[in-house]
């Protein structure tokens, strides 16, 4: 096991604060998007609030938080979370006020698969929303697949960490 003041030494940059874009981090320790499959009912959940806050109160920096769609079409389930949804709002308040509390941030994976959503997605809405009306070659074509491009459906903008 490495002393501490060893490990001082040999991760110099670790502990030290990062400026990112328009927010400053404490330190270099983030943790990564993963999968928690906590939403409930594709919502935010008290269960995600207190894994996010444990790991702001242990001394992480950042926190990315797991994939959101930003469309249904993007073909995901009530376990995760809907980005799209304007009922994220409050809880999202809620968790980014206790992960700030404890002294880190907190960012959001923003996704949506494109061509290469999930084929409920296609079995739900007949057609898959992409910015290239090329079919993706490593999915087997279904018996009627489609794409289309995505509407001029006016998009918001979020701020905040």
């Amino acid at each position: 096991m490495v002393k501490q003041a060893e490990a001082a030494v040999q991760f110099k940059h670790l502990f030290t604060p990062l400026r990112i874009g328009s927010f400053s981090v404490r330190n270099r320790i983030l943790s990564t998007a993963h999968a928690t499959g906590y939403a409930q009912d594709g919502l935010p959940s008290q269960r995600h609030l207190d894994y996010w806050a444990s790991k702001a109160r242990g001394g992480i920096g950042l926190i990315v938080t797991e994939v959101q769609p930003v469309h249904p079409s993007a073909g995901t389930g009530l376990n995760s979370i809907h980005a799209y949804d304007d009922a994220c709002i409050e809880p999202f308040r809620k968790a980014v006020e206790a992960v700030h509390r404890h002294g880190a941030k907190i960012v959001a994976q923003l996704w949506h698969p494109g061509r290469a959503s999930s084929w409920r997605s296609f079995v739900v809405r007949r057609s898959l929303i992409s910015i290239s009306l090329i079919k993706l070659p490593t999915l087997p074509p279904p018996r009627r697949r489609s794409c289309r491009k995505p509407s001029r459906t006016p998009t918001r903008r979020t701020t905040g960490s």
